[in-house]
């Protein structure tokens, strides 16, 4: 999918930019005002780049201090439709996957645990425990749905791979985040006693007692095998600017019944439940983290390989 950049940067270097643009395959338009920028000031250059172009494109811009230089503005979007006549046919071939600028943007806006993505987090926490003490396999699938819990590892992923500005932030997200679903299991498991329902009998609801519980307690090599495919997924569709399908990843993985046995083992005093939870949390985060690593590293490298020779402002 094409992009639309629009970059506000000091006038004296705009010219050069524009000519720099110019020479790059894949523009399908290009403009600039003068002075039309108050924040930064300076001049705005507009550009509609292919898909096929954008890292080549980021990569100048970085070289005009982009990400660096305060006196430079970039922003990002995508358009709703481009028609085209002279570029109808590398339209219809340019792939749709984010930058790594758009990467890192994506998931610092999907993976910050703000107060709204916090109560998610609290409130899948619940229906989890919920889920689990009554053997209602739906609520523990809701509850998947519910957790954005699954960005934060790609976070981590990112910088690990050689990109991405803060990995402390994306631990604090991750710990955060998971910490809110933890509360949030221990409520749910209150909450069910409260009622007379003690979750750790994990009794009635539609499948048999505790078959839920015993699932999910046993890690399995075919465990290991779901969550490599799913956090390269998930990766996957991040690149492909298509995090909200997210939501299905994390149905595959363990996360969110790993976490919620931990809580569930906590409040009944059941240590080996609780260290079962944690081990089957650990090994999706990790497997999660590293394969998202992998992934980004790869795309990188791959990335790198269409870039020509720039030729650098200044």
């Amino acid at each position: 999918m094409p992009r639309s950049l629009t970059i506000s940067l000091p006038a004296d270097r705009a010219s050069d930019l524009v000519e720099d643009l110019s020479a790059l395959d894949g523009i399908l338009s290009l403009s600039r005002q003068r002075q039309a920028s108050v924040v930064p000031p300076g001049d705005v250059v507009t550009v509609d780049v292919l898909d096929a172009a954008i890292s080549e494109t980021f990569a100048l811009l970085s070289a005009y201090g982009a990400g660096t230089d305060e006196g430079v503005s970039v922003t990002s979007n995508e358009p709703t439709a481009v028609v085209s006549a002279s570029s109808s046919s590398a339209l219809a071939r340019d792939p749709a996957s984010a930058s790594f600028e758009e990467v890192e943007a994506t998931l610092e806006r999907e993976s910050s645990m703000g107060p709204n993505k916090l109560a998610a987090m609290v409130a899948a926490g619940v229906i989890a425990a919920v889920g689990v003490g009554t053997n209602s396999v739906h609520l523990v699938i809701g509850a998947m749905v519910i957790a954005p819990g699954f960005e934060p590892f790609l976070k981590v992923a990112l910088r690990v791979a050689g990109r991405g500005r803060s990995f402390g932030r994306g631990l604090y997200d991750m710990g955060a985040g998971w910490g809110a679903f933890l509360g949030g299991a221990f409520v749910g498991v209150l909450l069910l006693r409260l009622v007379g329902v003690p979750a750790e009998s994990t009794s009635g609801g539609y499948l048999a007692p505790g078959v839920l519980l015993t699932y999910w307690r046993e890690l399995t090599a075919s465990a290991t095998i779901v969550a490599v495919v799913a956090g390269a997924a998930g990766t996957i569709l991040v690149i492909a600017s298509r995090a909200v399908l997210t939501a299905g990843v994390m149905v595959a993985l363990s996360l969110v019944p790993g976490a919620t046995l931990l809580g569930m083992g906590v409040i009944a005093g059941d240590m080996g439940l609780a260290v079962d939870g944690a081990v089957r949390w650990a090994h999706d985060a990790a497997i999660v983290t590293a394969t998202a690593a992998a992934v980004f590293a790869l795309y990188r490298r791959t990335r790198r390989r269409g870039l020509g020779g720039l030729r650098h402002a200044g």
